[in-house]
C-alpha cells in the first residue's frame, strides 16, 4: 500500500515548462479588461483601418519562370471595419518590452490576414537566426 506522500505525487500534476507559464500569462493579460481597453483605444486611432504596409513586386512569368519587373513598391492594406466594433481586427505587438504596461505605440492594428501573414514571416526570421 502506497503512503499518502506517494499518492500525493501521482495526483500532484508536473511542474509546467517556462514556456507554458509564459503562454499562460499572456492569455490571461489578452483577457483583461485592461488589454481590451488599450485594444479598442488603438483600434479607434487607427481608425478602425488595419496598418499594415507591404511590399509589392510586379512579376512576369515567362517560360514558367518569375521575372520581377520594375522596382518593388509599397501599398497599404484596404481592410476597414465599417461596423466598428473591432470585428476582423487585431491589435498586433510591435514590441513586447512593456508587455502588460503597454503604451499606445507599442500596438498596431492588423486584419486577420495582414496579422497571419507577418506572424508568419517574423517567426521565419527568428528561425533563421
Amino acid at each position: 500500500m502506497r503512503s499518502s506522500r506517494q499518492l500525493r505525487a501521482l495526483v500532484k500534476p508536473p511542474k509546467a515548462p517556462a514556456k507554458l507559464k509564459r503562454e499562460a500569462k499572456y492569455a490571461a493579460y489578452i483577457r483583461s479588461a485592461a488589454w481590451k481597453k488599450l485594444r479598442l483605444a488603438v483600434f479607434e486611432r487607427d481608425g478602425f483601418r488595419c496598418t499594415a504596409v507591404h511590399r509589392v513586386q510586379t512579376v512576369l512569368s515567362f517560360l514558367g519562370e518569375a521575372l520581377p519587373m520594375g522596382r518593388p513598391r509599397l501599398r497599404r492594406c484596404l481592410f476597414v471595419d465599417e461596423t466598428r466594433t473591432g470585428a476582423g481586427l487585431v491589435a498586433d505587438h510591435t514590441t513586447y518590452a512593456r508587455f502588460g504596461h503597454e503604451n499606445l505605440e507599442d500596438v498596431r492594428t492588423l486584419c486577420r490576414s495582414c496579422n497571419a501573414l507577418l506572424t508568419k514571416q517574423t517567426r521565419a526570421n527568428w528561425a533563421n537566426r
